[in-house]
């Protein structure tokens, strides 16, 4: 049941209408829904499974890739999808710092500290790069 109110001013409006792109979107795209799913029940199984990790830093980026990836499912599927595009990389983004920190345990404490001082911001920013990801 929606709220008193619900659809009467413009932010709501645009929220129902969202909702309602989804809904036409599940039902009119479902190789693409169906392909968001089974990424989604990837990311499930793995974070179902993370009990079994020594790796628990990299995990965090797990939980925070899947987290963007299931916003970016929600605007694609509401028909933002220019705006999911930007959504969809901070996926990528915390994925690969995930397999960054995966492999280079050392940069924990760099990323634990990059809001301690200009110094550590700086090096944080020069370290956590795209370049430096595909050079591992």
């Amino acid at each position: 049941m929606k709220p008193t109110g619900w659809g009467d001013d413009s932010l709501s409006e645009f929220i129902e209408k969202a909702i309602h792109n989804t809904y036409a979107s599940f039902d009119g795209l479902k190789d693409w829904y169906n392909r968001f799913k089974d990424i989604h029940l990837v990311f499930q199984h793995i974070a179902n499974n993370l009990d079994r990790t020594n790796d628990w830093f990299a995990s965090f980026f797990l939980y925070r890739s899947h987290a963007a990836f299931l916003a970016g499912v929600r605007l694609a599927l509401s028909g933002q999808v220019p705006e999911a595009y930007m959504v969809f990389r901070g996926c990528i983004e915390n994925a690969l710092y995930g397999l960054y920190i995966s492999k280079n345990s050392e940069s924990i404490k760099t990323w634990l500290s990059r809001h301690d001082d200009k110094k550590s911001k700086d090096k944080v920013r020069s370290e956590f790069t795209i370049a430096n990801f595909f050079g591992f």
